[in-house]
């Protein structure tokens, strides 16, 4: 019995991971939820000025961590990419807030106002959901994948086009 036990703990512990903390089970828009918690979560610690290199290691961590356990326990959710996996929105969205982050704390820019930071997040919220949503070429291609690298990377991609369009954002304002 006490066997059993620490499995299912396991388990549980595997569900929070990729459901990041249990937002997976929102029953409508848990991708939009999940990257809305990633832009408050990172606004707090940018406002709070945590040093880089904690989120940064959480988010190297993750990125394999993530791909693992989704690879290894296919029962834990009804399908392989099950709506309720939304850890990859997390990293994905995490990309082009890293730029927020490294220009609040390293550049010479007055861009520590909160007014600001709040403004680059929408930008980098709303073209992140774009792109994950709309699963522009190549994200469909990797879409397609299904299995941990093709749930993880193609919101790596979305992260990835949603920071070009941060940079051209900031650099046209």
């Amino acid at each position: 019995m006490k066997l059993y036990r620490h499995y299912v703990m396991k388990d549980q512990t595997k569900k929070k991971i990729l459901t990041l903390i249990g937002i997976g089970n929102i029953s409508f828009a848990s991708g939009t939820f999940a990257s809305l918690f990633t832009c408050c979560f990172y606004f707090l610690l940018i406002i709070f000025k945590v040093n880089f290199l904690l989120p940064l290691t959480l988010f190297i961590i993750l990125i394999p961590l993530s791909i693992f356990i989704i690879n290894n326990n296919l029962n834990l959710f009804s399908e392989v990419d099950a709506k309720e996996i939304v850890v990859d929105e997390y990293l994905g969205q995490s990309i082009p807030i890293f730029y927020i982050y490294y220009l609040s704390n390293y550049s010479d820019n007055d861009l520590i106002e909160s007014k600001t930071i709040l403004q680059m997040l929408l930008i980098s919220f709303l073209s992140f959901r774009f792109f994950d949503i709309l699963k522009v070429f190549p994200i469909n291609m990797i879409d397609k994948i299904k299995n941990g690298y093709g749930i993880v990377f193609d919101d790596i991609l979305a992260g990835l086009y949603s920071l070009m369009v941060l940079f051209f954002a900031i650099k046209i304002i």
